[in-house]
């Protein structure tokens, strides 16, 4: 009998899933998976005819699992299930392209996607393997931050940049942005590694957004050959002109970084002389620590901005489920006598946003509504 195995990291929803699909259990056998790595040691120990993922999963989500999947079980049928629908982009990509299930879902429409996917067919939501445009199809949809190397035989490595799912730079070879990426995208039979995200802010250099960018790469795919040299020599080439010294992808300029770092640094320290204010940190998009201020408070700002990136995602991915407009803000008020943690959009246009440390007894609200104008002041927003 065939096994299916299903990756998903909230076990209530996937207990239902099992028990919903045990009226199928003459065409299938379910095999669970609480994230990837589970799953990568179910697929090993265990012969997979379908697998289904979730993409946001602990300890090896879905976009490191498939990846590994990719290279490892090219012809293993893939059905995603993503709660991050974007039309804009859906819209725009070819219909051969969606690969995923949108949630919520009916059991019965899994078990139909699952049991064409068993006969080889190819319904909406199942490929055999996954394709490098359906790959970045779905970090656009999930506005995934993350570094990518495309490897293809013959070819030297390539490197793609996104941040929350839009595409930012590349290097492919001597090419860099949005040259490089139409070569990266347009690569046979690729192989997918994620990389450690570069420490430092990279500049974006890729105008087009994601289902452009992939449109043009699919045309442009039989219209012409790559003209680098090949073997070893062109290994080196890509690699001498997109890494760094220490294997960090060389996607930003260091002067870049320093201006940036000293302007937010500045604007922590300006908004930290309020009154009831302890410490500021300053985020990117990302969630990256741009600039900190925390005075002799004694505050590990490094800790506290990956604690409060976290939060900020899972604030944000709340908004997005039930449709709310506009900026999401963060409030967390600690038991006791500690401070309260605050997080505040830097403007509509800004990618920023601004981790205050409230000290004990303030006035929240009026605090709040001060910090926002001066930080607008002090941004020049």
């Amino acid at each position: 009998m065939d096994n299916v195995l299903i990756a998903e990291d909230e076990s209530r929803f996937l207990y239902f899933l099992e028990e919903a699909l045990e009226e199928f259990s003459d065409r299938f056998r379910v095999l669970t998976a609480g994230n990837g790595l589970e799953a990568l040691a179910v697929l090993e120990s265990k012969s997979v005819s379908v697998l289904v993922t979730d993409l946001n999963m602990p300890r090896m989500d879905g976009f490191t699992l498939l990846s590994h999947v990719n290279e490892r079980y090219p012809d293993l049928p893939i059905i995603v299930m993503t709660g991050y629908d974007r039309p804009e982009i859906r819209a725009k990509l070819p219909k051969d392209l969606v690969s995923f299930l949108e949630k919520p879902f009916s059991p019965d429409k899994l078990a139909n996607a699952i049991i064409a996917a068993l006969a080889r067919d190819a319904p909406e939501g199942a490929v055999k393997g996954i394709s490098l445009p359906s790959f970045l199809q779905l970090i656009g949809m999930e506005q995934k931050t993350c570094l990518m190397e495309v490897s293809s035989k013959g070819q030297p490595p390539g490197i793609l940049y996104f941040e929350k799912g839009v595409p930012f730079d590349a290097v492919f070879g001597p090419l860099t942005g949005q040259e490089a990426a139409l070569k990266v995208i347009g690569l046979e039979n690729p192989g997918i590694k994620f990389l450690k995200p570069p420490s430092k802010k990279v500049k974006r250099r890729i105008s087009s957004s994601l289902a452009n960018l992939v449109m043009d790469a699919t045309r442009a795919k039989d219209e012409f050959e790559t003209d680098l040299v090949g073997g070893d020599e062109a290994v080196s080439r890509s690699w001498g002109n997109g890494l760094s010294e220490g294997g960090e992808p060389d996607l930003f300029s260091e002067d870049e970084q320093d201006e940036d770092s000293g302007t937010h640094d500045e604007l922590a320290r300006g908004l930290s002389e309020m009154a009831g204010c302890l410490a500021v940190a300053v985020l990117d998009g990302s969630g990256s620590l741009k600039g900190s201020f925390a005075g002799d408070s004694g505050i590990d700002m490094k800790g506290l901005a990956s604690a409060a990136s976290d939060c900020i995602m899972a604030s944000q991915n709340v908004a997005r489920a039930l449709n709310a407009p506009g900026e999401t803000e963060l409030f967390i008020r600690l038991p006791g006598d500690f401070p309260a943690v605050a997080a505040v959009p830097v403007g509509r246009d800004s990618d920023l946003t601004l981790v205050v440390i409230l000290a004990f007894g303030v006035d929240e609200k009026a605090f709040l509504g001060q910090f926002r104008a001066r930080a607008g002041e002090l941004a020049g927003l």
